[in-house]
């Protein structure tokens, strides 16, 4: 499936359900992967107003922080994700995805 297509399914969910957490992680996530780090950004916000303490959008937001700064607030999250889910580098890394 192209990137482009998933983005189009998560925007269809979203739009179902927009409180939906995982929804709007996915879109993200797909967003993230397709370079539209300010739409990625503003996902994982809406993602963290759901849920504060989910460890993925607060790793996702550390990466893009510290590609687009602040980068103590990436590192911050980065290391929050880390002590609510061990092994979360490894698991995005097998997605091509790295701090």
């Amino acid at each position: 499936m192209s990137l482009q297509r998933a983005l189009d399914l998560c925007n269809q969910a979203v739009a179902l359900a927009p409180d939906e957490y995982a929804f709007i992680y996915s879109r993200a996530f797909v967003r993230f992967r397709l370079g539209e780090m300010d739409k990625a950004l503003a996902d994982v916000e809406a993602a963290l107003a759901l849920d504060p303490d989910a460890a993925e959008p607060r790793f996702m937001r550390g990466v893009i922080k510290l590609r687009q700064g602040p980068v103590d607030e990436g590192k911050a999250d980065l290391a929050f994700a880390r002590r609510q889910r061990p092994g979360i580098d490894e698991e995005y890394a097998s997605y091509g995805v790295t701090p």
